[in-house]
């Protein structure tokens, strides 16, 4: 609670304003707190609008030790901060004055820091806060939108090519948990493995009906991770309109009502390089038990008079 407190005053502290007094060490300001750089460059100073790529490291005394209460070396990507000069917290204006390759810290006493809010226990009563700063990268906005696009697709680009590395291996333990549990299993093009084990009737659902499905869903290993019969209520979603995983789709589109089968998904039609939530890590490969229970027309939506 502390650290969001902290986080979220960063952008909401009083108007303040940088005065310098003397050179090297700690510069006082004139609302409460204090800047020391330990490198500083001569480049160009952020603009309104720019982002503010940088390094953070929050400090503050607990039982007389310096405690890192955040870090951003923590998280995978440096922080993205949004410089804008009509809002004056005390941290704007400590960035106001830095250039790429800076290195500075910001000091302001907790209290000061929380402005009335209640000072955690395990925070000393006569702490300072600290805040350790590395400037990575200063970038007008146009810049950055340019920058975030090109890494959004070299990233995608390096996850296509896992995808594909992967794609033999989770064939082959598909193949393997085949072989091991003797199913009598088919596979089509997209690299779904099935087996129908209750005939349905009728016709097979169209892209745009709607479909009620019940469904378990387990990793290879045989955890469950989710099943819509412990709910008692079935799954209902637009057959082939990407409600949902590639797989799931693919596989229901085999069915006709009332008809059962055993999905085995690779990685590739299930949550890919993601994986979903603490259950389904990255690659996994799963297998669904899946029951088409229904089949309705497809909705068509009433005209706006």
């Amino acid at each position: 609670m502390f650290k969001q407190v902290l986080y979220s005053l960063l952008f909401t502290a009083s108007v303040v304003g940088i005065v310098s007094c003397g050179s090297g060490g700690r510069q006082k300001t004139d609302a409460g707190f204090q800047y020391e750089f330990f490198l500083k460059n001569d480049g160009k100073k952020p603009q309104n609008g720019d982002m503010i790529t940088l390094q953070l490291m929050l400090f503050a005394k607990s039982k007389g030790k310096d405690t890192l209460l955040q870090s951003t070396y923590q998280n995978p990507q440096p922080a993205d901060i949004p410089y804008k000069t009509d809002q004056a917290d005390f941290l704007t204006k400590g960035l106001a004055m830095v250039s790429e390759g800076d290195s500075l810290a910001l000091y302001i006493h907790v209290d000061s820091l929380l402005r009335g809010n209640p000072r955690p226990e395990f925070i000393d009563a006569n702490s300072e806060a600290r805040f350790a700063i590395k400037v990575v990268k200063i970038q007008s906005n146009d810049e950055y939108t340019k920058n975030m696009q090109k890494r959004m697709e070299e990233a995608q680009k390096e996850a296509d090519k896992k995808m594909e590395t992967q794609k033999p291996i989770d064939e082959e333990i598909i193949k393997k948990y085949i072989a091991d549990n003797k199913l009598d299993a088919k596979r089509t093009e997209s690299g779904l493995y099935y087996v129908i084990t209750a005939e349905g009737k009728g016709e097979n659902p169209k892209q745009g009906e709607q479909v009620a499905t019940h469904y378990t869903g387990y990793l290879l290993s045989g955890q469950k991770f989710d099943s819509s019969l412990d709910r008692g209520q079935t799954l209902d979603f637009t057959h082939l309109a990407g409600q949902m995983i590639k797989g799931f789709d693919e596989g229901v589109a085999l069915l006709k009502k009332g008809g059962k089968a055993t999905l085995l998904l690779p990685s590739h039609l299930a949550y890919g390089a993601q994986g979903a939530g603490a259950q389904i890590p990255p690659y996994a490969v799963l297998k669904f038990d899946v029951e088409l229970v229904d089949i309705k027309p497809a909705q068509t939506q009433t005209p706006q008079q």
